[in-house]
């Protein structure tokens, strides 16, 4: 069997080889239109944007990899043959494909066949890329062609036995379908893993990760109207772009035939990148509200003239004569400056809705945040906005200006104000309420809606809210938790460290436990036989004393931070330390014990206990 290193190797010669006929096309451009040398229009194409790619200086690709995934299969002449699939087409020197468009029939046919009906192909392997570079790949589909197996030599005077039979290819197919790996677990490798990135407010392309129930409605041939119905986050606008990319490059429709519209101007910001990057340009996009003009007032324009005339001050004072009880009252009484003080619930409400904010858009931390307020506050947005930290991923919107978009931390202010907005309020708030991949901060003054308060057996329980002082903000802490995920995420970047963690990891799960190794906060968690466990894993330079100690202090924090005492805590040690006595000291001052690697295994205090090994009592 070909070990996954010679796979990758092999990967990655051809997606070099893709590159650079790719990089190699627009380099022949640049020689052949060269500024200098011409007078007409292909002169200017290094400063047209949208201009075609048989005559374009750069790729536009925008970061994102060419190359998706590998096909081996026959050719129109029943010839065996590998192809690549990618965003672009590619063809080499001799003007032979080598990269497929993803949205071409052929790619689309050969994307969309099944594990167990083949048709033919002998792998499809989807590739992991950072741009040039392959990091992983996952054979979907995979067959391995059966041997024929020659029987031994019969003995003088007796018949050779027939050869065995290969199996039928459909039977060869189901048997590969076997080892293949389910679907779940490709969506766990990949799509899981880009659901897990962080949003950095713009929208990605679904090329790499698309799916097959996906790619069926992207590339539905049927006429008509095809209406795309999802809950938030299902990937309703994903389909519609790429749809939208693959009606063009098929030419279904021509580009002055297609419009995008978005239900406000944050949307199309958001997915402004994707069609470029899909290769469709010039594709208008346009606002909602701007497929109509403004609704206009009712009044003839004489009466126009007489509201806004200087007459209308002597009808005020008529009205004042006919109905003298009707203005509202003005104090008479005078008004000290210690008389009443007024501060205003919503004041209080912006305050700790930044302060929410400012707590997850943490120094060092590449995620977005939103803080989504009712429309009533929309005068208050730029000011909102202009109290969040600079240069971050935080931002301000209504909940209308919300839709279609993704952020990794959502601050809903005051979700009453956004539900009794009239009509469709509550869906309003729906989709203020799903807008967040990771958490959800709900900051409010008035009551919740009912549809968000807990369920009660009790009428009355749920019929009324009982006032009470508001409890202590939790911005603080969330500040001090936030600054700890920053280190944490520091330290992973060490590859010493991953190293000595990962070891530990796999320690833990030969001995059949499993750890919780995704914590923002903490290296590795374990409940363990002898109790719940926490480690703190030290880097490059970690056995001294001095790291040690400060070691102990992030211990306890993360303790703190994860809320629940752990029965054992450990130090894990890149190798022995540098100071004998350092461990010893530590376990009596902090009840702390040390463990590290050594160049065969594991040394250190209470180690059968670290690594997971049961108690001598329990065995």
């Amino acid at each position: 069997m070909t070990d996954r290193k010679t796979v990758l190797a092999e990967e990655q010669r051809a997606v070099d080889y893709a590159y650079a006929c790719y990089e190699g096309r627009f380099a022949a451009n640049r020689e052949t239109f060269r500024p200098s040398e011409v007078t007409d229009a292909h002169a200017g194409t290094a400063f047209i944007p949208d201009v075609a790619p048989e005559v374009r200086f750069e790729g536009d690709l925008d970061g994102e990899a060419l190359v998706i995934a590998r096909v081996d299969d026959m050719d129109e002449d029943g010839q065996a043959g590998t192809w690549y699939i990618g965003r672009r087409n590619v063809r080499n020197e001799s003007y032979d494909t080598f990269v497929v468009n993803w949205q071409a029939p052929q790619a689309i046919e050969w994307m969309l066949r099944r594990p167990d009906d083949p048709r033919g192909m002998t792998l499809r392997r989807r590739l992991r890329c950072d741009r040039d570079r392959v990091r992983d790949f996952r054979d979907e589909i995979k067959i391995v062609p059966p041997r024929v197996t020659e029987p031994a030599p019969a003995p003088p005077g007796e018949e050779a036995a027939p050869p065995q039979k290969a199996a039928p290819p459909q039977k060869a197919a189901e048997e590969a379908t076997e080892k293949t790996a389910a679907p779940f677990e490709g969506l766990k490798d990949f799509l899981l893993e880009d659901l897990e990135r962080a949003r950095d407010g713009r929208m990605r392309d679904i090329v790499e990760t698309i799916q097959r129930e996906q790619l069926l409605l992207v590339s539905d041939e049927r006429k008509g109207v095809l209406v795309v119905q999802g809950g938030p986050g299902t990937g309703k606008t994903a389909v519609g772009l790429h749809r939208m990319s693959w009606l063009l490059y098929n030419k279904v429709f021509k580009t002055g035939e297609v419009l995008v519209v978005g239900p406000h101007p944050g949307f199309l910001g958001y997915v402004r990148g994707v069609l470029p990057r899909l290769g469709t340009r010039d594709v208008t996009a346009v606002e909602l509200n701007r497929l109509w003009d403004a609704p206009r007032g009712s009044d003839p324009r004489p009466a126009r003239l007489v509201k806004s005339d200087a007459r209308m001050a002597e009808i005020e004072l008529l009205g004042r004569s006919i109905s003298p009880r009707t203005p509202f009252p003005r104090s008479i009484r005078p008004a000290g400056p210690d008389t009443v003080t007024i501060v205003p619930a919503a004041s209080a409400l912006r305050d700790e809705a930044v302060a929410r904010a400012r707590a997850l858009a943490s120094p060092g931390d590449d995620r977005s945040v939103a803080v989504i307020v009712p429309e009533a506050w929309h005068d208050d947005v730029p000011a909102l906005r202009a109290a969040l930290p600079r240069g971050g991923r935080a931002t301000v919107l209504t909940a209308a200006e919300a839709k279609g978009l993704e952020f990794d931390h959502v601050v809903l202010v005051e979700p009453a104000g956004i539900a009794a907005r009239t009509p469709g309020g509550n869906g309003l708030l729906y989709v203020a309420l799903t807008r967040c991949t990771r958490s959800l901060v709900i900051v409010h003054a008035d009551p919740l809606p009912r549809m968000l308060r807990p369920a009660t057996d009790d009428p009355k329980e749920g019929d009324y809210v009982i006032d009470a002082p508001a409890p202590e903000t939790q911005a603080d802490f969330e500040a001090f938790v936030a600054l700890i995920e920053a280190a944490v995420r520091e330290e992973r970047r060490s590859t010493v460290h991953e190293r000595v963690r990962h070891a530990l990891i796999s320690e833990l799960y030969g001995a059949g436990l499993l750890p919780t190794v995704d914590s923002p906060t903490a290296d590795v968690i374990c409940d363990g036989p002898g109790g719940k466990a926490l480690y703190e894993v030290l880097g490059e330079g970690g056995n001294t004393y001095r790291r040690m100690r400060d070691a102990v202090l992030r211990l306890l924090e993360i303790q703190h931070a994860e809320g629940e005492p752990a029965e054992h805590r450990y130090l894990v040690l890149p190798e022995p330390p540098a100071e004998p006595w350092a461990p010893g000291v530590l376990s009596e001052a902090f009840g702390i014990s040390v463990i590290w690697r050594t160049t065969d295994g594991w040394a250190g205090q209470d180690l059968a206990n670290a690594l997971g090994e049961p108690p001598a009592s329990m065995t």
